[in-house]
């Protein structure tokens, strides 16, 4: 057996790390360890910790032999237009970010979404570290069967959903809409249209008619996955990218694919015959398909629909980001900024359509969500992006460099973007395009060795080392152990990085646990994990929000338990209170809700301090009932009943009316709760005041609503 050379060993090593990140990412979630950010958050951690590895062993390979690194020298012999514009785009991102509205959040991402400027970083650096290290078009060519080989587990588990046998139990029914690995329907659906034209280039390219069977099969599971996802949007892109397979066919003229023989003298126009044929006997299968699924049927009908349904929604969303934008055009708000700016314009309608005081944290549409979150300089930086990415691929296919892969590359992506049209980016979208930009450029401008280029590299590496060892005088130990201090020192600091990162997600485990704890009335339990939390030492103060909104409400029910527990709860509250600083929608909304639960006979001040932060909360979003609701509590706390009641009328208000034809029966529902509420509270106010008869009215007509 040849034995390995560390270079060999290195190189080895670090290609077994992108194959990981491609090959888990997508299918790994919160199945061991039980958290409360099921998928985006277990996702980006494990990414940012297998970056952390690529990036230590990447060093121990540019550190080996500084003056020789095959491969990484390469890198500097490109056109740096390659490194330009992903930089501008880095800028774009950071200039948003500090001056962001809310620093903290666009630096460090949303809980559910994991998206900020840290997120963006680490995608930046697997793409340098892929353009580094993948030097062969066999590294190139398993890169892709690992994409594809794992959406294979990915869509297993959602026909799994699909058919109803999902071992898991997840709070909204999977057999509707599977999600999978994803939790979320439309992003399984865009990260399909990433890796469908993959699959088939790997059908067309195999010579093997039992391989071709099996990536048939593989499309086929992929396809079903995305129509039982019922992403609309998805499906837009889906057909973007049949409508770009029809011109790379045509202007092909003949598929002519070295490896495929039988398909060298296919005329284009039989090519063309038959894939109409193909797609009559699809949409006629969807069309049976459309009259015997409910689920189909609705997506179906209110696609056409705009004042019903999501297509509603994201009217609402679009026409409210528009109306954002204009007034901060040039940088926009920041990176995850979109609940916070969104929320001053949230209109009572939009609780038809979804639940009511939810505000989106995202436009549902990509260029929005860019002019939103990074203004103009962001869209300008990030069309750039595209243009780099579909310029390499032009010229690939200009050049036949790769023109099969080149093309497939660039259906999947533009079926994705034309699918974020109508949802937003994503952990694992945003990880497939720096990939998929970093495969465009690899396979372009020669930069992929040969296999002879690369055996000869090789041996002259070992040649050198060889030539080393013979001259290893005292400079050349020097020299040796200064590297392994350097690497000593540079992986200490990659270890505690990882660190942090299983830090965060033990954070949120224990914050599942806490929920859990409320749910279950226990308090100290719910203290302990808080606790817990706190020691982690985790530099968002996400949980300690939470956590305040939580105690909030429950503080007042632990009173029949005695003294200890509120006085132990009204420190926590006091501590958090010093950490919630940002002057913004949630963190005013938080602070009076802090107010509200310290104010007592003693401590009166606390009465003013919530009335004037309700008062910035309702000044910035007027339109939201909650906030009416809880400045009523607290005047119902403080004793003028008059203004509670004044309130509590307020966020009725605010409230659809119940016989809006375009209510379904979950929002009805929803809306009827928060309906049955206020009444109930009504009634109780008016109790309060000695008004027995206004009271009973009101209790009675909470009932009709209960």
């Amino acid at each position: 057996m040849k034995r390995l050379s560390p270079r060999q060993i290195l190189d080895l090593l670090i290609e077994f790390c992108c194959l990981a990140i491609i090959f888990l990412l997508p299918i790994y979630f919160a199945l061991f360890l039980k958290n409360a950010n099921v998928f985006e958050l277990n996702k980006i951690i494990l990414f940012k910790i297998l970056i952390l590895l690529l990036l230590l062993l990447a060093f121990i390979k540019i550190i080996k032999d500084i003056r020789r690194p095959i491969g990484y020298r390469m890198f500097w012999r490109w056109r740096f237009i390659y490194l330009i514009i992903p930089l501008f785009f880095l800028l774009s991102l950071t200039l948003a970010t500090v001056f962001s509205i809310d620093t903290e959040t666009s630096f460090h991402g949303l809980s559910d979404r994991q998206q900020g400027l840290i997120s963006h970083l680490y995608y930046f650096l697997f793409f340098i570290l892929l353009l580094l290290n993948i030097k062969t078009a066999k590294q190139i060519n398993r890169i892709i069967k690992t994409i594809v080989f794992s959406s294979v587990f990915v869509c297993l588990y959602g026909l799994i959903q699909a058919v109803g046998l999902d071992p898991l139990n997840w709070i909204e029914s999977t057999s509707l809409r599977i999600t999978s690995t994803f939790g979320q329907p439309n992003i399984l659906a865009s990260y399909l249209l990433l890796v469908m034209p993959l699959c088939i280039y790997l059908l067309l390219i195999s010579k093997s008619r039992i391989i071709k069977l099996a990536y048939a099969a593989i499309f086929i599971l992929q396809f079903l996955n995305l129509i039982f996802a019922y992403s609309r949007g998805a499906w837009l892109g889906f057909m973007a990218g049949l409508f770009i397979f029809v011109i790379f066919i045509v202007k092909s003229g003949r598929l002519k694919i070295q490896t495929v023989s039988y398909f060298k003298n296919i005329n284009y126009k039989i090519v063309i015959i038959l894939f109409l044929l193909a797609g009559i006997l699809v949409f006629y299968s969807l069309f049976l398909f459309y009259q015997k699924s409910y689920v189909f049927k609705y997506r179906i009908d209110s696609f056409f629909n705009l004042n019903s349904g999501s297509v509603a929604l994201r009217v609402n969303f679009w026409q409210a980001s528009i109306d954002a934008i204009k007034k901060r055009p040039l940088l926009g708000y920041g990176l995850e900024s979109q609940k916070e700016v969104l929320a001053s314009y949230y209109k009572k309608d939009w609780a038809v359509f979804s639940k009511p005081n939810t505000i989106p944290n995202r436009a549902h549409n990509l260029c929005l969500d860019v002019l939103l979150t990074t203004g103009l300089i962001g869209l300008i930086a990030y069309l750039a992006l595209l243009y780099l990415f579909f310029s390499v691929l032009f010229d690939n296919i200009k050049n036949n460099k790769n023109k099969l892969l080149s093309w497939a590359v660039f259906l999947g992506v533009v079926s994705y973007l034309t699918s974020l049209m109508f949802n937003f980016s994503f952990v694992v979208g945003d990880v497939y395009f720096w990939l998929y930009l970093a495969l465009a450029i690899l396979t372009s401008r020669n930069i992929i060795l040969s296999e002879a280029r690369q055996k000869k590299e090789l041996q002259e590496d070992a040649n050198l080392f060889i030539k080393k060892n013979n001259r290893f005088n005292f400079i050349n130990y020097l020299i040796f152990f200064s590297k392994i201090l350097l690497v000593l020192a540079v992986g200490a600091g990659i270890f505690i990085q990882i660190n942090k990162q299983i830090k965060i997600l033990i954070a949120d485990y224990y914050f599942q646990g806490l929920r859990i704890a409320r749910k279950d009335n226990d308090f100290f339990k719910a203290l302990v994990y808080y606790d817990y939390i706190k020691d982690l030492g985790v530099r968002d103060i996400y949980y300690q929000k939470q956590y305040a909104l939580i105690l909030s409400d429950w503080l007042k029910d632990l009173d029949k338990y005695g003294v200890v527990y509120r006085r132990t709860g009204e420190k926590m509250l006091k501590e958090i209170l010093d950490e919630v600083k940002f002057d913004n929608y949630y963190n005013n909304f938080v602070r009076a809700k802090i107010y509200t639960t310290l104010a007592n006979e003693e401590n009166t001040d606390y009465y003013n301090l919530a009335k004037e932060n309700f008062k910035k909360v309702i000044d910035y979003s007027p339109e939201m009932p909650r906030n009416y609701r809880e400045l009523a509590k607290m005047y119902f706390k403080k004793g003028d009943y008059d203004k509670a009641i004044e309130n509590y009328k307020i966020s009725l208000s605010k409230l659809p009316e119940i016989d809006n034809p375009y209510l379904n029966i979950l929002h009805l529902k929803n809306i009827s709760y928060k309906m049955y509420l206020n009444y109930l509270s009504l009634g109780d106010a008016y109790t309060q005041k000695g008004d027995f008869a206004k009271a009973e009215n009101y209790h009675l007509l909470a009932g009709q609503y209960k």
